[in-house]
């Protein structure tokens, strides 16, 4: 997609009014080719630390459906957020850097088009999907649609970059993980 079919994608005229949690996820879960210089120009012109926020919000709302049992899963999406924020935040001053927008774009192929989630419903037919689609499953099941056994084994293949944080960075994260498990 061109750079004015992503604005209109993100439901954005200018990158400032990517401020909204929304954005994030329409962000997340497409599965649509965007061009990463558009992204980054689009990042660059953000701030980090409000931009973390967001993804924050999202990724609390998406592991509340990680299912019950599933702890590799819900560390592996935990490991994977402190890898974005600390990213987002790190040292790079007008904006957010292009690491960091590389590395959102390799957990948003990874999320949305590439991971393997096995899902087996009543009737024991299996359905491969992305890990987007068996979250959305699982909030689906929490509203009364079909029920399947989830099996998140080949999911676990996403590989994470070390990056650097700054100690008030670690003690946010900190505070964070505290109040998820609250």
């Amino acid at each position: 997609m061109n750079r004015q079919e992503l604005y209109e994608f993100l439901d954005i005229e200018t990158p400032q009014d990517f401020m909204y949690v929304e954005n994030v996820s329409q962000y997340l879960e497409s599965d649509d080719d965007m061009e990463p210089e558009d992204l980054k120009e689009i990042f660059a012109q953000l701030d980090g630390k409000e931009v973390s926020k967001l993804f924050e919000e999202y990724f609390e709302e998406i592991m509340e459906f990680v299912p019950d049992g599933e702890t590799e899963t819900y560390e592996l999406l935990s490991n994977v957020l402190r890898s974005l924020t600390g990213l987002m935040k790190s040292g790079y001053t007008d904006g957010i850097g292009p690491d960091a927008v590389d590395e959102m774009e390799r957990f948003r192929r990874w999320y949305s088009m590439d991971s393997h989630v096995y899902l087996t419903d009543e009737y024991g037919a299996e359905h491969d999907v992305p890990l987007r689609d068996a979250l959305f499953s699982k909030r689906m099941e929490r509203l009364g649609e079909g029920s399947y056994r989830y099996d998140f084994t080949d999911a676990y293949d996403y590989p994470l970059d070390d990056y650097v944080v700054n100690l008030r960075d670690l003690t946010e994260i900190e505070d964070y993980e505290e109040d998820l498990e609250q």
